[in-house]
């Protein structure tokens, strides 16, 4: 798809389409913190503000197209973070760190919400799928031709 001639409306569409698959993945909390943050970056008097984004100097206008492109990149870094292979090279470290009173590796995490108890990596390969669409997305509104909206059955025609 030619990303190229999209106007100020549809890259804006385009955001608010991307929220709301975010917080229907169950990332609600990240995109209000995201969201927040967007909003953050633009200087008191709507001028151009230099940002650093995961080591990386990005000028921010507020142009909508930035503010997806920034949305995106910080979503995927994000969603790494709960990858199978991070995850899998966490839990090596950690197993080098923490012992038992009978000294063997300390190997499962579980986290604890509401009383409830799941193991850290409970969507781990729902989240690696997750990142391999995010970066073909990411690709996409950054000018390449992935192929992205030829594999989705929803693509919008005519683009």
């Amino acid at each position: 798809m030619d990303t190229q001639d999209f106007s100020h409306d549809e890259w804006r569409d385009m955001l608010d389409e991307f929220r709301l698959l975010v917080v229907r993945a169950g990332f609600s909390d990240w995109d209000a913190a995201m969201a927040l943050a967007l909003d953050d970056f633009e200087g008191m008097d709507g001028r151009r503000v230099a940002v650093d984004i995961g080591g990386e100097a990005v000028v921010f206008d507020g142009l909508p197209v930035e503010r997806l492109r920034i949305y995106t990149r910080q979503f995927m870094t994000f969603l790494k973070s709960g990858a199978r292979w991070s995850l899998d090279e966490n839990r090596e470290r950690l197993a080098r760190l923490l012992r038992t009173e009978n000294d063997t590796p300390v190997e499962g995490v579980f986290v604890s919400f509401d009383d409830q108890r799941a193991p850290i990596d409970a969507r781990a390969g729902d989240i690696t799928a997750m990142v391999d669409q995010v970066s073909r997305f990411l690709s996409e509104i950054y000018g390449e031709d992935t192929g992205f909206w030829d594999d989705e059955p929803d693509a919008p025609e005519g683009r």
